[in-house]
């Protein structure tokens, strides 16, 4: 099994994310109307905060005429400006591909960020030829350009950073400083998560990733999911996502230690590689000799040999494998490019090129780092450069000194002269805090989630990309959302879908339906004569519904299952999430919900939990007790017990297991949060549902 089957969506149980254009004209209007609201109350918010500071500062004068009024200066971003966010929900290249016209997918490689590397000037040798590897059958693919400009304004400097190569800037979201007492010497900036070595050799992590270990460490490298840092005994302790074995590392010490997507390389003592996890791109074959640096992003790794030459392996879509034959000092490894550091402290760059990441400006740099679709170096006058893909501000560096730079996927990191560290570029919508007010039902998924008011309208709240949150008026009887997509009943029994409309799979048919459900390209409604009808994208035959009869039905990714009038289940879609078989197992259930993760669960007559499929995270290890209800996330699963406790089991890293002990009537579970409707009509959520890699404080160590 790929391992972009194992991750398909770090985002949702349903493959969500992709990065999408606006569908329409109605979209893009909702957004300027939305846009426009939030700058006016941006807007009367700091007239209040002037006001309120010129009236603290006439009494400030006033008890105290002695000493003169004194203004501290604090080393924070800028305030704030509203800007419209590109109509996508890609969170990082693990998300299931964009589709085709036909609805055929397009494989995509999730990006990892690698360690940054010391620079080493060992003594050249006699140069060597490298044989590229063979090209594996998964194809990444670069996420496209934007196509609705937004409007930009400049910001006075830029740090040094030079103009953007492709895409419609936009102005960084301000970042607060870390707390005072968070001083850095190191920082690491992953695919939405960021982690930094402290001044005591502690580390702290914030976004996806907080659950760093205890102790001393020396370096740390960010993966997609995961993250390892070397200890200062010289072993290697990783955390975070676990699919493939990417955190468990050999024994042993190690120099330096790289992490990329779904895997982990390490730099031993006697100067050859390790890597261990995902080998599907071949990452985890490590050339023969000797390296003084190693590098690893999404889905390859590159290794400064003893006698400076350069030397990749992996996954080779945009030649990024495949270096000059020439001296480096130093290589950094991005998501479909590398860049090297030349003995003259020049840039040299290759592979893709779509976003300018590659034209290196002119001078001499001390060290660089590579993103997803930019690369960032620092000056010999400590002032930070960076190049490439702009939409989110990621190469608008805040001006001043850095002592370090580290690149995420659409954020950059760095830490100044004082050791603090400031972030910028991409941050992402916290959808663990719903709407206040009632609720009948809810959903969850991907990034987003809706429910059903006791009024029997829709709302939704977490990320809006190509109009998930763009709920249609009027009323309706239930609500289903997808990945990229949600569908509801309406109270006529017609069925209204929104958000992508890619395959089809927001376009149902005319007629009548029981219920919706939304997958990741196709959707399937229960008609009245209990018969399911499917529609969308059907690469993996996710549409050819079995004939008979369905009293409930559940679709997630390219799967669904149905109850059927006699308690049996049957399943069809992709033999890839449940295994090779799709064939559920015999006896009669009540309920059967199915997850993202390569799992199912359902409900037994007896009101024990039975999950089967791929239990990698522990989530088909369903607890022993009675249950009235289960419901299937992405690595994991919660059940409602018969005392309206939620309990839940499979990955819990991000805090999406710790259900809080109150009672529910209702769970619903995303990829890395879980929401819960209590008694009284209200939700609440918990689990990492910000996807924040910029904000350090919002996260406690």
């Amino acid at each position: 099994m790929g391992i972009n089957e194992e991750l398909r969506d770090h985002f949702g149980r349903r493959a969500g994310g992709i990065r999408v254009e606006p569908s329409s004209l109605r979209e893009i209007r909702a957004r300027a109307r939305r846009r426009r609201r939030n700058q006016r109350l941006a807007a009367g918010i700091t007239v209040l905060a002037l006001i309120a500071g010129i009236i603290i500062s006439v009494q400030a004068i006033a008890n105290d005429n002695e000493s003169p009024l004194e203004t501290r200066f604090v080393d924070t971003p800028e305030p704030s400006v509203a800007t419209p966010q590109p109509e996508d929900g890609d969170r990082s290249q693990d998300v299931r591909p964009p589709e085709t016209e036909n609805g055929d997918k397009k494989s995509l490689t999730p990006p990892a960020t690698p360690e940054q590397t010391p620079t080493h000037t060992p003594e050249p040798t006699v140069p060597v030829t490298e044989t590229q590897p063979a090209e594996p059958e998964q194809t990444p693919t670069h996420t496209p350009e934007p196509t609705v400009p937004v409007t930009e304004t400049q910001p006075a400097e830029n740090g040094g950073a030079e103009p953007s190569q492709s895409g419609t800037a936009m102005i960084p979201e301000p970042v607060a400083a870390p707390a005072p007492d968070d001083r850095y010497t190191a920082i690491f900036a992953g695919g939405f998560h960021t982690c930094g070595l402290r001044t005591d050799q502690t580390v702290l992590c914030w976004g996806d990733i907080i659950n760093q270990p205890d102790g001393l460490f020396t370096a740390v490298a960010t993966g997609s999911f995961h993250a390892c840092g070397l200890r200062t005994d010289q072993t290697i302790t990783c955390w975070g996502g676990d699919v493939s074995g990417e955190t468990s590392p050999p024994q042993g010490q190690f120099l330096s230690v790289a992490a990329g997507n779904g895997y982990s390389c390490g730099l031993g003592t006697d100067q050859t590689i390790t890597c261990w996890g995902f080998s599907g791109w071949g990452t985890t074959k490590v050339p023969p000799g000797q390296f003084t640096a190693i590098t690893a992003r999404a889905s390859h790794v590159c290794g400064l040999r003893t006698d400076q030459y350069v030397v990749c392996w992996g996954y080779n879509r945009s030649g990024e494998t495949e270096p000059p034959f020439r001296q480096f000092i130093d290589v950094v490894a991005g998501l479909e490019h590398t860049c090297g550091l030349r003995p003259d402290h020049t840039v040299e760059c290759w592979g893709d090129n779509s976003h300018g990441q590659l034209d290196a400006p002119q001078g001499q740099f001390n060290s660089i780092s590579t993103g997803g679709w930019h690369t960032c170096g620092l000056r010999p006058n400590q002032t930070a450069t960076c190049w490439g893909y702009n939409y989110y501000g990621q190469i608008f560096t805040p001006p001043g000194e850095y002592l370090w730079i580290s690149t995420g996927l659409e954020h950059t990191c760095g830490i100044r002269i004082n050791q603090t560290a400031v972030c910028w570029g991409r941050n992402y919508d916290d959808r663990t805090i719903p709407p206040p007010g009632q609720f009948t039902a809810i959903d969850s998924e991907a990034t987003f989630s809706c429910g059903l008011r006791p009024d029997q309208t829709i709302e939704c709240w977490g990320e809006d990309f190509a109009g998930v949150l763009d709920a249609p008026e009027g009323l309706f009887v239930s609500v289903n959302v997808g990945s990229a997509h949600a569908c509801g009943v309406r109270v006529d029994g017609t069925a209204t879908c929104w958000g992508h409309h890619g395959s089809g799979r927001a376009s149902p048919p005319s007629g009548q339906f029981l219920s919706v459900a939304a997958g990741w390209l196709h959707s399937c409604g229960l008609r009245p004569d209990q018969s399911v009808t499917c529609w969308g994208g059907n690469r993996e035959g996710q549409t050819n519904a079995p004939a008979g009869q369905f009293i409930t039905l559940d679709v997630v990714g390219d799967n669904a299952c149905g109850l059927r009038p006699d308690r049996t289940v049957a399943c069809w879609g992709s033999t890839v999430t449940l295994g090779p078989d799709t064939n559920p197992p015999e006896g009669q259930f009540t309920s059967v919900s199915v997850g993202d993760g390569g799992h199912a669960c359902g409900l037994r007559p007896d009101q024990t939990i039975f999950c089967w499929g791929n239990s990698t995270a522990g989530q088909t290890d369903a607890p022993s007790g009675e249950f009235s209800a289960v419901f299937s996330g992405r690595f994991n699963a919660c059940g409602l017990r018969l005392d309206q406790t939620a309990e839940c089991w499979g990955l819990g890293s991000e805090g999406q297991l710790a259900a809080p002990q109150e009672p529910f009537t209702a769970l619903a579970a995303g990829r890395n949060f879980t929401c819960g409707s209590r008694p009284d009509q209200t939700v609440v959520c918990w689990g990492n549902g910000n996807r924040t890699a910029l904000l350090p404080e919002y996260f406690s160590p």
